[in-house]
């Protein structure tokens, strides 16, 4: 395993002032879906399209471009890319394709198809693996693994398999203090009596199951894909949402008619209304009715009562109840 020198012990005062300067809320990569120092997995079947995906959501973070045209970035992001398989040729035919349809911002992304060979299971493989990603230089936010399997010999099913994999992840999430997406597929599940597979989870370990603080599972739609939420440590990502898949730009995007990607704006019609109403309300209420997380609506409402829109007008039993000052956000 990677030996990391100069990362700092927390005691006493340092302990006490790092919890004290601790930001209240994870800062959002991409809204919804992935946030700082977090471990999200995208999983699913062979053939479904994850690599494509996950290249797609590369280029639109590190290009500060909406991710499927609904996922909000709030600024670009140095997304370091490793391929565990398929030449580069080919990732770089799909983003010229999508070079048609957004300005890519080059210097953002890195593609390193030299971990293909790999094995984490020997320490001098996964020594220079990490050597090779600090020696690239580049000050990344977010590492892609894609797919998981092959950076370790013979799959991730076993204890030791799984272990090389996850420490490998784990030191160099905290080394570099960067997020992590992970590439992998489900298993077969079992038959049904009219022969249908049903049952498919993620592949692999209990301990690579445990490693991310979130995942995706990842099915083919008639049209596209759809996601749905398996794993959300910290409750904020968006529980489920489908995409669109173009061919010719190879880019997923999300169906206008899906209100699940349009979160602000039912945040907004909620305050207005409450407005209207005249009415006060809590973040449980909002979530009922705009079927957000409690993460998401708490860092709106922290805005909010930061530039004035919101203004909070009592406390009682645990609860905090709000009052709408202004239209909007």
């Amino acid at each position: 395993m990677p030996v990391f020198e100069g990362l700092p012990y927390y005691t006493g005062e340092k302990l006490k002032e790092r919890i004290t300067n601790l930001s209240t809320m994870r800062k959002a990569y991409i809204e919804n879906f992935l946030y700082e120092q977090s471990v999200l997995m995208l999983a699913g079947d062979p053939g479904v399209g994850k690599s494509s995906l996950a290249l797609q959501i590369s280029v639109q973070l590190a290009s500060g471009v909406s991710v499927f045209g609904g996922l909000v970035v709030q600024q670009p992001r140095k997304v370091y890319y490793l391929m565990g398989e398929r030449p580069v040729e080919e990732a770089c035919e799909r983003l010229r394709a999508m070079s048609q349809v957004f300005e890519i911002c080059y210097d953002n992304l890195l593609l390193d198809p030299s971990c293909q060979g790999i094995n984490l299971l020997k320490p001098d493989n996964a020594q220079w693996l990490f050597e090779r990603i600090k020696g690239s230089r580049f000050a990344l936010d977010v590492l892609v693994m894609d797919p998981c399997y092959t950076f370790v010999a013979g799959g991730l099913a076993s204890d030791i398999q799984a272990s090389a994999f996850v420490r490998f992840s784990a030191s160099i999430q905290a080394f570099f203090s960067c997020s992590l997406i992970l590439v992998h597929h489900n298993n077969r599940g079992s038959r049904n009596e009219s022969g249908t597979r049903v049952g498919g989870d993620v592949y692999g370990n209990q301990w690579l199951i445990a490693h991310p603080s979130g995942i995706y599972s990842i099915s083919k739609t008639q049209d596209g894909t759809h996601f749905e939420v398996r794993k959300d440590n910290y409750g904020n990502l968006i529980k489920g949402f489908s995409l669109e898949f173009d061919p010719e730009s190879f880019l997923s995007s999300i169906p206008e008619n899906d209100s699940n990607m349009q979160g602000k704006d039912r945040v907004s019609a909620f305050l207005n209304k409450c407005k209207i109403d005249g009415t006060v309300f809590t973040i449980k209420e909002m979530m009922a009715k705009t079927q957000l997380s409690h993460a998401y609506l708490h860092g709106l409402i922290s805005e909010a009562l930061s530039n004035g829109t919101v203004q909070m007008v009592k406390s009682w039993k645990n609860k905090r109840f709000y009052k709408c000052l202004q239209n909007g956000l």
